[in-house]
């Protein structure tokens, strides 16, 4: 016996997958939280990245995911990070680091607030609250440091003002 029912909307529009992952694609985290109902994550290990955000003081964990996933698309982006079973804000870098050293190769480099344990070789889960801002090509190191203070202070702010249910 076959059933139907009706499509599920949400804003006079269907919910699908293909809605959803156009969402994710294009940075729209928190309409894609909304429709999926849970904060979309993506899990990968921790590899080796070429230290730049340790020079600048801001160290990242460089995860390698597996091509099954959707990732979204190039910007910062306020995150959770799972470790082990700990959770930590962070922010998120995906994109190709226009500044030190531009590659057509997407990096994912989780900046993970108040952390500074070696896991090199750790699976990790970064569960996607919101997009901060787009990637942008800065015109020198001290650009980029003080966006990266900036984006730090913003991403706290939005922890301290908002409830994240993950």
């Amino acid at each position: 016996e076959i059933e139907c029912t009706k499509s599920v909307n949400d804003e006079n529009s269907k919910i699908s997958s293909t809605r959803i992952s156009n969402n994710i694609e294009n940075g729209d985290i928190e309409s894609a939280n909304r429709l999926l109902g849970y904060a979309f994550n993506i899990s990968g290990i921790v590899i080796h990245g070429n230290s730049k955000g340790a020079s600048i003081g801001f160290p990242t964990a460089n995860i390698k995911v597996d091509s099954e996933y959707i990732i979204p698309n190039t910007g910062v982006y306020i995150c959770k990070v799972q470790v082990l079973d700990q959770f930590y804000d962070a922010m998120v870098n995906i994109g190709n680091n226009p500044t030190f050293n531009f590659t057509t190769d997407i990096s994912i480099e989780a900046n993970i607030f108040d952390f500074s344990d070696q896991i090199y070789g750790e699976y990790i889960k970064v569960i996607f609250i919101k997009k901060l801002r787009q990637e942008i090509k800065f015109d020198n190191v001290d650009c980029l440091i003080n966006q990266l203070y900036d984006d730090k202070k913003r991403t706290r702010e939005y922890f301290l003002e908002n409830e994240v249910v993950i």
